[in-house]
């Protein structure tokens, strides 16, 4: 032990403390390392854990109500737009569409599922005046059908058969049967094969037909039997009267003209020659050839 500006000093003393100084480092160090390692802790509480179950089995609750009861099982259909088909024609198709289940679990008439495109498709093709259906779904248990029907035109024969054309001249179905539908006849004298939901003819055509016929109605007092159409441009329309004449339309030329033309034929030269008019020709403008 020396002495030391009026201290003593004490070697060992000193290698003792600077050991527990070094010591106390470690530890202190240690702590840290410790700390730093430290998870944090995620697990749930009690409380946290009752919540999440009491959602769980009110979701199920939920999801059983929606899909597997009863209350949205369709119960009624309200159908708007329908006056020449039956209401019980389309009610029954719907109710054959939505029997049975969906994806083999749920009913397929749960109005939560239901598919609207394959009853739409089943209707329109059991009843092909139906020309646009539109689905509206009214909670609970209630659809709406609002349907736009296609307009009966004429008896469309061709190749000997008869199809039901629609005013745009599209094929609704074909006619099998001898049924007296009360429609002007065409006939298609090319014999062009159709196909239904196809056009038998371009619409224009149609639309010049539709205007001789009523135009025939309104300002003569014929009635027609039968409509030719004789070619495959669409030039010439033949109308075969109930008196037993025919008259030669041209597509090209003003219908309203040529039904001048006749009428005048009509009142002043042929007024009591009607019985044995054979034909009147209005296919050339300025003319008017009868026989």
């Amino acid at each position: 032990m020396a002495k030391l500006g009026g201290y003593y000093y004490s070697k060992k003393r000193d290698k003792g403390l600077s050991i527990y100084a070094k010591k106390m480092r470690k530890m202190k160090r240690k702590s840290v390392q410790s700390l730093g390692k430290t998870k944090p802790n995620f697990g749930v509480s009690l409380r946290g854990k009752t919540t999440l179950i009491a959602f769980l089995v009110i979701v199920i609750i939920c999801a059983g109500i929606l899909f597997f009861s009863s209350f949205f099982s369709i119960k009624k259909a309200v159908l708007v737009g329908n006056n020449k088909i039956k209401s019980e024609d389309i009610e029954n198709i719907l109710k054959d569409t939505i029997s049975g289940n969906r994806f083999g679990v749920f009913s397929a008439s749960n109005i939560m599922l239901l598919n609207d495109g394959k009853i739409k498709n089943k209707i329109m093709e059991e009843l092909p005046l139906i020309d646009k259906i539109e689905i509206k779904r009214m909670l609970p248990n209630t659809l709406k059908l609002n349907i736009s029907e296609r307009d009966p035109f004429a008896v469309w024969e061709t190749g000997g058969k008869k199809y039901l054309v629609d005013s745009k001249g599209k094929v609704c179905y074909e006619i099998k049967d001898n049924t007296n539908m009360d429609l002007p006849i065409i006939y298609d004298k090319q014999n062009k094969s159709v196909e239904i939901k196809g056009e038998a003819t371009f619409p224009q055509q149609i639309n010049i037909i539709r205007n001789i016929l009523e135009s025939l109605k309104d300002k003569t007092n014929l009635e027609v039997e039968s409509v030719s159409l004789p070619n495959s441009l669409g030039f010439e329309v033949d109308v075969k009267t109930k008196d037993g004449f025919i008259i030669y339309f041209n597509t090209e030329r003003s219908v309203d003209s040529q039904i001048r033309d006749l009428k005048s034929v009509l009142d002043k030269q042929v007024a009591d020659q009607k019985s044995s008019l054979q034909y009147v020709d209005l296919r050339v403008e300025n003319w008017v050839y009868y026989k």
